[in-house]
């Protein structure tokens, strides 16, 4: 599961990257960066961390790919804002 768009402040946010790895940005606007977003919600994003109970993995021996435990809902949380 991931997060693909976010609205905040009436404003539409696309989020590129799949998957579970952090690997993507928030963009704006065809592809501009969302600096003045990232800070103006900090909170937002440091509460979808922290308040998530899902955990996200780097690959193993058992998978190929980052995985989650939990909820994967929440996992996709955690993905959103290590991506800001």
């Amino acid at each position: 599961m991931t997060v693909g768009k976010i609205f905040l402040g009436e404003k539409e946010y696309e989020i590129t990257g799949s998957g579970y790895e952090a690997n993507g940005m928030i963009q704006r606007d065809k592809g501009q960066s969302s600096e003045q977003l990232l800070h103006d919600r900090k909170h937002f994003f440091l509460g979808c961390f922290l308040n998530a109970h899902a955990r996200v993995n780097p690959p193993d021996t058992e998978h190929p790919l980052w995985y989650s435990i939990g909820d994967p809902t929440e996992a996709a949380l955690i993905v959103l804002a290590q991506k800001a």
